[in-house]
């Protein structure tokens, strides 16, 4: 199965780890996550009309391509022709996500295209992200403005537009929603995952991006199981190095995830 990502940092975290994950289960995938940070759909479609080599193609959790130890850096127009993708994941840029209007009109243009590049049993999918970490409204870096004007630098104000207008986007297109943020934001409610929480378990690294271990690893449990159903119960999948404090909290991570499941 081949997993074409139009994304961003986003979609490189909830990706890292979904080819060794589902390899655990003998399914054999090529994911490929394109990557320019923070780019959003209208940035994508002003590459797209230009055929822009702007992305570094992430394969299989890496962002380096075997053989090129200098990365290799491509555009849209090249990669969506070198496969036969079975699958494509689009998202708008994490702080535009819960805007409505700024997914138009370029959503149209740039699934209109997919649509005529791939083969007629490509799904595409919509990949809701996840919220910031309220505690960004300290962080003097740019960000800072626009999550306090549109999100009041509030992570469950920020989720609740972001689904809302996911949710939206997925009825008008008919695009299948994997739902990172959801569960996110799930994971968030338990005091062990509350990053509001003395020694919780972090899922985030920065406030923004997804912890490195935890973040990623519990993308891939969702992922897996939107694409492909798999039974998490039975996920045998671990990183490479680990602590056993870490693969215990990776077993936390699954077990709610399947509370999650069961509830959704």
């Amino acid at each position: 199965m081949k997993i074409l990502c139009i994304g961003n940092s986003f979609s490189e975290d909830a990706t890292n780890f979904l080819h060794p994950l589902l390899k655990s289960y003998d399914i054999d995938t090529l994911v490929v996550n394109l990557y320019i940070g923070g780019c959003s759909l209208e940035q994508h479609w002003y590459n797209i009309q230009h055929s822009k080599q702007d992305y570094l193609y992430m394969k299989n959790g890496m962002g380096i391509s075997p053989g090129e130890p200098s990365g290799r850096i491509v555009s849209i127009n090249e990669v969506i022709l070198e496969e036969e993708w079975d699958i494509v994941t689009i998202q708008q840029s994490s702080l535009l996500s819960g805007l409505y209007e700024s997914f138009f009109p370029e959503i149209n243009f740039i699934l209109e295209y997919i649509k005529k590049q791939v083969k007629k049993t490509c799904e595409l999918y919509l990949h809701e992200p996840w919220s910031w970490e309220s505690s960004y409204q300290h962080d003097p870096n740019l960000g800072q403005n626009f999550f306090s004007k549109y999100y009041k630098c509030d992570d469950k104000y920020m989720f609740d537009q972001i689904a809302k207008t996911y949710e939206t986007i997925s009825k008008i297109f008919q695009l299948p929603l994997i739902r990172s943020g959801n569960f996110i934001q799930f994971l968030r409610e338990f005091d062990e995952f509350n990053f509001n929480k003395k020694e919780s378990i972090a899922l985030c690294r920065d406030r923004i991006h997804m912890h490195e271990i935890y973040g990623r690893y519990a993308l891939s449990l969702l992922w897996a199981d939107t694409l492909f159903s798999v039974d998490i119960a039975k996920c045998k999948y671990f990183p490479d190095s680990i602590t056993e404090l870490e693969r215990a909290n990776l077993n936390k991570l699954k077990e709610k995830f399947l509370v999650f499941k069961t509830n959704k």
